[in-house]
């Protein structure tokens, strides 16, 4: 795990050349700009209540749709596609290859992680729906426990990771009914919302069904999916947490000199670093991207935050969710958020993604990357746009 988090800092620290890619905003819409980079025209999401999340799901490529352009949102999901989509957002590649049945790569590794696929005993089972108490189970073994039926299902509500359809409880969960495609790729994005970031192996043993009398079901803020926050120009500054001094953006290198002395230059990005703060400067002198990383350490003692409060090591993703929205999570991979606003007619305005800005020279990011165990910050970039991509990545490209 520590690999990870030290390579997914390793790519956020190369901003400079190479970027990553409770109120709701109008510009939650759905990107029309993003369908056109991925070169796709879904005839049949137009104006379905999940053309949002499919375009998240492609964007992953946890899902391809079909040979014909359509992906067919409302048709029953069969045990396969099921298991491809949900193993696929949890980073396996699952490729396709000629003269092999595509269907024995989800099943293998079911079999590894001893998910209670049927499909895996019995080859008709693969392209027969599944139902939702089914799912359930399978999702609830990738969380690392061994509970079947209504188990499952109390196990995933208690948990916040499902929904029900006309209850939160297992009655109103409907475990008989068949899940469809659009369900299901909504279903996987409420997992990635909740924090679940891994696949776990499910053990041999049952787990215990008194454990889940004894819980109950916790209070917990449901955001809207898709959901962006306003912002304004001091979402852009740097605050002080020990002074209280916030610095905004385009602030002077002599100011921050005399304020924390000397910066130590770092060759990548040309970053002159104070303590646990990195700057990077333009030409004038003044504060285009600043940077803050867990990884980053000194002996001075020197802490930092966004101006809505979020710190390295303290923050969750729940808290940046709730401040900055949960449209910009999860499209560069579960441990990154990235959010994006351009001023335009005088103010701040949201864009939905990079793809929906329309001058990149009055444009911004804020990202954060998030520890995969613990869900804590452990990096803060904020940036002009100009600047995280150099190649002006618009819709244009």
């Amino acid at each position: 795990m520590k690999k990870r988090i030290v390579k997914a800092i390793m790519i956020m620290a190369l901003f400079g050349s190479c970027h990553l890619s409770g109120i709701s905003y109008a510009a939650s819409a759905v990107s029309v700009s993003g369908w056109t980079w991925m070169g796709r025209d879904p005839a049949d999401l137009k104006d379905h209540w999940s053309e949002k999340v499919f375009q998240w799901a492609v964007g992953r490529h946890i899902i391809d749709g079909y040979p014909d352009g359509t992906f067919r949102p409302d048709q029953e999901v069969t045990e396969a596609e099921f298991l491809k989509m949900l193993y696929r957002s949890f980073g396996a590649a699952l490729p396709e290859i000629e003269g092999v049945d595509w269907t024995d790569g989800p099943y293998r590794l079911a079999s590894m992680w001893n998910h209670p696929a049927a499909g895996a005993d019995r080859k008709q089972a693969r392209h027969e729906p599944v139902a939702r108490v089914k799912a359930a189970e399978i999702i609830s073994s990738a969380r690392g426990v061994n509970y079947e039926g209504a188990d499952a299902v109390r196990y995933l509500l208690i948990n916040h990771l499902a929904h029900g359809k006309t209850a939160a409880d297992v009655e109103g969960f409907a475990g008989n009914d068949l899940l469809t495609r659009a369900e299901t790729v909504q279903w996987i994005r409420t997992l990635k919302l909740k924090g679940m970031l891994k696949i776990e192996k499910r053990p041999k043993e049952p787990s215990d069904p008194g454990i889940l009398n004894k819980m109950s079901v916790s209070s917990t803020q449901e955001l809207p999916d898709f959901m962006v926050m306003p912002g304004g120009e001091e979402d852009f500054s740097l605050v002080d947490d020990k002074t209280g001094i916030s610095f905004a953006r385009a602030t002077s290198k002599d100011s921050f000199d005399k304020q924390y002395g000397t910066p130590e230059t770092i060759s990548v990005g040309s970053f002159q670093r104070y303590g646990d703060l990195a700057i990077h400067y333009d030409a004038n002198g003044q504060m285009e991207a600043w940077k803050i990383s867990v990884n980053e350490t000194s002996d001075k003692d020197i802490s930092f935050r966004t101006y809505k409060g979020i710190k390295v090591n303290e923050s969750s993703l729940f808290d940046v969710l709730q401040a900055y929205g949960t449209a910009g999570y999860g499209y560069d991979g579960d441990q990154f958020a990235t959010y994006f606003y351009e001023k335009k007619d005088g103010r701040i305005q949201p864009r939905f993604s990079r793809f929906d800005v329309e001058d990149p020279d009055q444009a911004f990011v804020i990202s954060f990357i998030f520890d995969e165990k613990t869900l804590k910050v452990r990096y803060i970039f904020v940036s002009s746009y100009a600047y995280a991509y150099p190649n002006r990545v618009t819709q244009t490209r």
